[in-house]
């Protein structure tokens, strides 16, 4: 795969967790059109993240991703099981900008769609997964960085080749060789930035294995990003209706061929 093709896995997180985001603001105005401050909210980040080119937009969206994980990270476990009473505590959104500026918690009744409920979290729950990768990718010394988007690009291009498909995928065997692969200092930074997010050694080769996989289509179906809980139940609504219509669904984004910046 050629330098011009190869993915800037921290950057790469950047860019989907900013499609999920543009996502699920552009399903959220379908279905509460009048609201001004999600209109307002909505200009905002348009102009900050979508008509201004990459070079002004990135710095911005990193900023908005790293937020977004310091604020959210507590709430992971409650999003995954899909705790109703986090949309609607005025208190838990504080910080949290997409949810807290538009007023979530005015949004989220008792009689709101079943089908938009279910969308809702599915977006959060994307968005919570890319924040987390990225908020891990942070913790990984450059060097090492460097054999991971190494390997994950040759994943992909041998999954968009046919010479491997998802069933190939051995997490644990992916982390062994990230680690064989390894000098020791950067091994050692990486185990110490670490410390307290994982128990053993066995531990770090799935978490590396699950970085591996990260990427769109290239993790399996159901399988939490690294440091995440498993996904919970959905509860089932409570209303056949509530909006006008439900929250369109997430679309997977596409995998972004650029390299847009250095890992820091």
């Amino acid at each position: 795969m050629s330098s011009e093709e190869s993915v800037n896995m921290k950057d790469q997180m950047v860019h989907i967790f900013y499609e999920y985001s543009q996502q699920f603001l552009e399903a959220m105005c379908e279905v509460w059109p009048e609201c001004p401050a999600l209109k307002q909210y909505k200009l905002k980040f348009d102009i900050a993240c979508v008509h201004p080119p990459e070079a002004v937009t990135l710095p911005v969206k990193r900023s908005m991703i790293a937020k977004y994980h310091a604020a959210m990270s507590p709430h992971y476990t409650r999003c995954n099981s899909k705790d109703d009473t986090l949309l609607m505590d005025r208190s838990a959104q504080e910080g949290i900008a997409i949810l807290n500026d538009i007023e979530f918690y005015k949004k989220w009744r008792p009689d709101l769609h079943p089908e938009t409920k279910e969308n809702v979290w599915e977006y959060i729950n994307n968005m919570n997964r890319y924040s987390n990768l990225h908020n891990l990718y942070s913790t990984v010394p450059t060097g090492m960085m460097g054999t991971i988007e190494n390997m994950a690009n040759g994943i992909a291009h041998k999954m968009s080749s046919g010479e491997m498909n998802m069933n190939d995928l051995n997490l644990q065997q992916l982390g062994q060789n990230v680690m064989q692969s390894m000098d020791h200092q950067d091994l050692d930074a990486f185990a110490q930035n670490m410390a307290g997010n994982m128990g053993d050694v066995q531990s770090m080769y799935t978490m590396l294995g699950s970085m591996l996989g990260s990427m769109p289509g290239a993790m399996p179906a159901g399988m939490p990003a690294p440091g995440m809980p498993a996904p919970g139940t959905a509860a089932p609504g409570t209303a056949a209706a509530g909006t006008a219509a439900a929250l369109a669904a997430p679309e997977e984004p596409s995998l972004k061929n650029v390299a847009i910046g250095e890992v820091e």
